[in-house]
């Protein structure tokens, strides 16, 4: 066996010994650890992907939505997210417990919501634009930006120097683009999203683009 492959069986050997090690530990470890306290939900959970422990409950904010997603929310407990078949987008107000706004889009919104310190609500539009709203007022937009094509993904934000920066990557795709992203034209094809969002291609083109504002001082 050569240098090298003795190095490298002697490197693989190290790890499995310490996977190994770390796996016997974590199990003594659990044995001393009392059970967590399994609290009854009335939630739908038929695989048993929620954890149902003492650390947290699951509990249902409101119903009568047909698909929501993108839930994001802020320091005060208030939650924002979106209907996508219903092309709105909700805010729930931690403090009476009750959806206070709604607000209207062309399409259904894929992107998750990004909320700041500074009151703003940022999201993005299957057409493209950054769109960024008064967090206590939803329908009033401060800042809108069209970028070269679909936002599906999350907006961001990160600070470098001092300065916060805001972002977004746009670029067409998942279910509700696949007839532009894989040039689908029946409109059962993508399991009914062809036609669903047939006139997504007169608003937003194909592309990948990374747009990055920065905010004022």
């Amino acid at each position: 066996m050569s240098t090298q492959g003795r190095i490298l069986g002697a490197a693989l050997g190290f790890l499995l010994c310490a996977a190994h090690a770390n796996i016997t530990a974590a199990a003594d470890q659990d044995k001393h650890r009392p059970p967590a306290e399994v609290i009854p939900s009335a939630i739908y959970d038929p695989l048993g992907l929620v954890s149902r422990s003492a650390h947290g409950q699951l509990v249902s904010l409101a119903e009568g939505f047909s698909f929501t997603e993108g839930p994001a929310a802020d320091r005060h407990g208030n939650v924002f997210f979106t209907d996508q078949p219903n092309d709105r987008i909700y805010r729930w107000d931690a403090g009476t417990g009750k959806i206070v706004q709604t607000k209207a889009e062309k399409f259904s919104v894929w992107s998750g919501a990004l909320n700041t310190a500074g009151g703003l609500s940022c999201y993005g539009t299957l057409e493209g634009y950054l769109k960024c709203v008064d967090k206590k007022d939803i329908n009033k937009e401060l800042f809108k930006f069209k970028t070269p094509s679909g936002i599906i993904g999350n907006v961001f934000s990160y600070t470098h120097k001092g300065k916060q920066y805001i972002g977004v990557f746009s670029g067409i795709g998942g279910w509700a683009g696949i007839g532009m992203a894989a040039g689908l034209e029946k409109d059962q094809d993508g399991l009914g999203a062809v036609g669903g969002y047939r006139e997504l291609a007169k608003y937003t083109e194909l592309g990948g683009s990374l747009t990055v504002f920065a905010l004022p001082n």
